[in-house]
Order: structure tokens, then sequence, then C-alpha cells
């Protein structure tokens, strides 16, 4: 791997397709050996950006930087950047080996020089003993790792990744994520990946971009982006959110008759209520942020059963509790639910 990790610049960049703009002036600032996930809905831009990234998208306006060295009108093949993708891409006539030595080939390794590379690159991942298997032999979670010996085998100097555990079933899904934070924190090979899974961004990401309609809504710590989202936006796509719509009088909020904690700002805002938050109760709660409810629909799932809730002015709210905390409650009952942060969270709402 590089001795030194790259660090990569998007500075007011901007993208369109005929009339309709993809990008709006994007702006990020990615650390060498960071591990930065793009997250937003379908059609916010994410994918476009990491393809802008790799070379495969021309870009209108703006710069793309790798450690202060402009790459902007660099083609692909000319970037260093390794790339796993969705479907990984892998070449079912061919053998692990042979599919991971694939780029120098491309790039006219020697023979020699090929065989130390690919067995490095395949130890990395722990698959050096499949060295001669074919493709078509492997589990999906194999497959998963062959696309990342096959694109780390070069020495990139940035590593991207487009939704690269979709294929993958649950729990393979939430093992390879281990997996990959663990061989990109060895290496410290800066990486940027896309996914759509905010469970996935949160477990692997020191750094999530939020993006909707071709702009980044908030780019920070996976840490801040939960605990301080910057909008209602950013509330709902990250944690299973409900909003709140809470009324400013006197320079404070209130959820209904309640006051609670915090400035009113005269913008419209949402107290957010995680889903798994919440505390549901039959008596009324002296103390912290609560509201009137009354169950709609119950689920249960095991370890956790979920509650479906309608609010006065019929606002409809789900919780999440742990079943073997919680008392015995039927659709119709009058209860209480109470936000269980010491301090609430309160976004403005996002037009």
């Amino acid at each position: 791997m590089p001795e030194v990790s790259t660090s990569v610049r998007i500075a007011d960049v901007s993208m369109s397709y005929g009339a309709f703009q993809v990008l709006q002036s994007i702006n990020m600032q990615i650390a060498p050996g960071e591990f930065v996930t793009l997250l937003g809905p379908s059609g916010s831009g994410k994918t476009t950006l990491l393809m802008a990234i790799a070379g495969f998208a021309q870009i209108d306006a703006g710069r793309i930087e790798f450690s202060g060295r402009e790459i902007s009108g660099l083609p692909a093949e000319r970037r260093n950047i390794g790339i796993v993708f969705q479907n990984y891409a892998l070449f079912p006539h061919m053998t692990i080996g042979e599919n991971v030595a694939y780029p120098l080939k491309v790039r006219r390794w020697g023979k020699a020089e090929r065989a130390i590379a690919v067995q490095e690159a395949l130890a990395r991942v722990q698959l050096g003993h499949l060295i001669d298997r074919n493709i078509a032999q492997l589990s999906g979670g194999q497959r998963q790792r062959v696309a990342l010996a096959r694109a780390l085998v070069f020495n990139p100097s940035v590593l991207l990744m487009d939704e690269p555990l979709s294929a993958l079933d649950k729990s393979l899904r939430e093992d390879m994520q281990f997996e990959i934070k663990e061989i990109q924190k060895r290496l410290g090979i800066t990486t940027i990946s896309v996914t759509h899974d905010q469970r996935e961004a949160l477990s692997m990401a020191d750094k999530i971009a939020i993006m909707r309609a071709g702009q980044v809504e908030q780019f920070s710590s996976a840490r801040e982006v939960f605990d301080s989202p910057k909008n209602s936006f950013v509330a709902q796509f990250i944690g299973d959110t409900n909003l709140l719509r809470l009324k400013q009088a006197n320079g404070r909020f209130y959820l209904g008759d309640l006051a609670v904690p915090g400035n009113g700002t005269g913008v419209a805002s949402a107290l957010v209520l995680r889903s798994d938050e919440i505390e549901l109760s039959r008596e009324k709660p002296q103390v912290g942020v609560f509201v009137p409810a009354r169950i709609n629909a119950s689920a249960y799932q095991g370890t956790e059963t979920v509650f479906h809730l309608g609010l006065d002015g019929q606002e409809q709210i789900s919780i999440r509790c742990r079943t073997n905390e919680i008392g015995q409650f039927s659709e119709g009952d009058q209860v209480w639910v109470k936000s269980t942060r010491p301090d609430p969270i309160i976004v403005p709402i996002a037009e």
C-alpha cells in the first residue's frame, strides 16, 4: 500500500444531465486514511459523485484533488483508484488468482511481480488457500473478498466501493462490515463508500455525508450525524426516527402544553423521538419530555416489540421496546410516551 495515505478534496463540484442537475456545489474534505460513506435515498446523487471521483462521470464545474493534485481532468485509468462494484464484476471463467491478477496484467506488470502481489492481496482477505478455485465455486462473502483483493492488489491511492454489501444476506453483511473496516484500518487506505443502509454507514464510517437532491445536507462524524442532526431530513434518515412538530411561544418550545427544554428559534422545528429511546407507561410521568398516546397496533419480534401509536392531532409514531422490559399492552390502550434522552434533540424542519 502507499506509504502515505491520500487526502481527497471535493470543491464546488457540480454536474448535470441535460437540464437536470445531479450534483450541486458539493464540498468535502477527506483526511488521509479516513473511511467516508455517502448515504442518501435513491436519486440523491451519491453514486454519481462516486463515479465522478472514479473518473467514469465528467463533472461540469469544480475540482477533485488527491493530496493537493487535481485529478478532475484525468481519465479513470490514470487516477490510481481501486473500485469494488455492487455486483463485484468478477470474471466467471477465471480463477480467483486470475481475477485478482487482471488489473496487474492491464498495467503490464511482470509475471513474477504479479504472482507476489496476488498472493499478498489474497492473504489480506484470507483467501490465499483458494487461489486456484473457480469463481463459480465461491460463496457470496468469498466473492466480495475477491473483489476487495482485486481492488487493492495494485496499491491504489484511494478505494471506492459502490453498495459493496447489498448482495449479501443480513448476518453475512454484518460480518463483512467488520472485516472490511478491519482491513481498511490496517492498510490505512482512504476509502469512500456508497450505501443506502444507515446501519452499515454508522458501523463502518469515520464520517458520513448525508445527501439529498444532489446536495450534501450534513458531513460530519457518524456520532455527530446521529446525535446532532442538522435538520429533520438528516434526523429521519439516521435512526428509526419520529418527528413531532413543536409550537413556539415566548422564546420556548412546547409539545402540546408541555414545555420542552431549549430556546425557541423562530424557525419551524420538530422534536426527534427515536424508536429505541422511548418508554411506555400507563402512569403519567412526573419529569422529562412526554406525551399521551393510544396504541393502534403492535408487532412482537422476539426480543423486541414494535408499537404503532396515535397521538393527539392524529400524528402517528412507532416505538421499539425490549419485550422483557415492558408490561402487557393491548390495542386501544391509552398510554404515556416518554423520551429517555436527557437532552432532547430539536431540529429545524427541512423544506
